[in-house]
């Protein structure tokens, strides 16, 4: 299994199954279970109504799991888990790491291979969103390994969905955090790298790291993404760079685009990338050093109208594109 995190919009995520994190009503609310439902359409409501009265009459309890169709979104499935409000008074880290475990195990249940979750109780339920991403990424890495002891996940509301808990191996190939804010990626990015197996190819047998270096720092450089950064413009670097992620991700959704940002850890590091409604992909743009300086530079020439001239920028430069001759 492939963990990723990234950021975008998790109602256009082109996925089997994903994620709402709802309340135990299952009738809709706000944030993410809010914009899913919309999304959906109000056929994902009765399917929920239908749920309240068969199986569900006194509310999904906190950490359990149930699946619906995904009707008008991209994914098939809508898998729905009830976190913990800390607010209400939910402390127990293990009711996070159950909505996280058991809903990949009903995703797995009806088949999902790609499953795109929220930061589950990471916004008005009060969670500190780093612990959130420590949960998270164990309760994954855990149920991956087949260490994570879930419930009986039953029938889902839809009496056709097949049954494949029973698999030898979990069919779920891939699981993406998809995260709003700049600030909650990293956080997710961080404890998805901090936590990765150790990789046995790196450094080679005649390879000796000096004394006080690691992987992600040697020689006064510190590895941001894929990237060496001094470390004295470590801090600066990554406002920066969150910056100019969210200036181009203004751009491309401007274009009409489906934006995410991804890709991180890869060899050329992240990207913001542009895909049309059909899931092609149109732009893209790696936040490397000289993306940040670019945009750096573009701050300094408009200042205040900076993203508003990038916009015209990337129109023009599309429009261009399109116009012109092909072979």
């Amino acid at each position: 299994m492939q963990i990723h995190a990234i950021g975008g919009d998790l109602t256009e995520m082109n996925v089997d199954a994903i994620v709402n994190a709802a309340n135990s009503s299952l009738l809709g609310g706000g944030g993410v279970d809010g914009a899913i439902h919309r999304a959906a359409g109000p056929q994902l409501l009765a399917a929920c109504r239908k749920l309240r009265e068969s199986r569900f009459p006194d509310g999904l309890p906190v950490g359990e799991a149930v699946a619906t169709r995904g009707f008008n979104l991209e994914a098939r499935w809508v898998i729905h888990t009830v976190g913990p409000n800390r607010h209400a008074g939910q402390t127990d880290p293990q009711l996070l790491h159950n909505a996280f475990a058991n809903s990949l195990s009903e995703a797995a249940r009806v088949g999902a291979h790609d499953v795109a979750f929220p930061a589950i109780s990471g916004g008005v339920y009060g969670w500190d969103m780093a612990e959130v991403a420590r949960i998270g990424v164990a309760a994954v890495r855990e149920w991956a390994a087949g260490t994570h002891l879930s419930r009986d996940t039953g029938h889902t509301g839809d009496s056709a969905a097949p049954d494949q808990t029973k698999n030898a191996e979990p069919p779920i190939d891939n699981v993406y955090f998809v995260l709003f804010s700049p600030e909650a990626l990293e956080l997710f990015q961080a404890e998805i790298a901090r936590t990765e197996p150790e990789d046995d190819s790196w450094p080679p047998d005649d390879f000796e790291l000096a004394p006080g270096d690691t992987k992600t720092h040697r020689n006064g450089m510190t590895l941001v993404d894929a990237y060496w950064i001094p470390d004295e413009e470590v801090a600066s670097y990554r406002a920066d760079r969150n910056a100019a992620a969210a200036a181009y991700t203004e751009a491309f959704r401007a274009e009409g685009y489906r934006v995410f940002r991804e890709w991180a850890g890869s060899e050329d590091g992240e990207a913001i990338t542009a895909s049309d409604s059909a899931g092609n992909l149109q732009a893209m743009m790696h936040l490397d050093p000289q993306a940040v300086q670019e945009w750096q530079e573009f701050t300094v020439k408009y200042g205040a109208n900076a993203h508003a001239e990038l916009v015209k920028a990337i129109r023009a430069e599309h429009q261009y594109l399109k116009s012109a001759p092909t072979d």
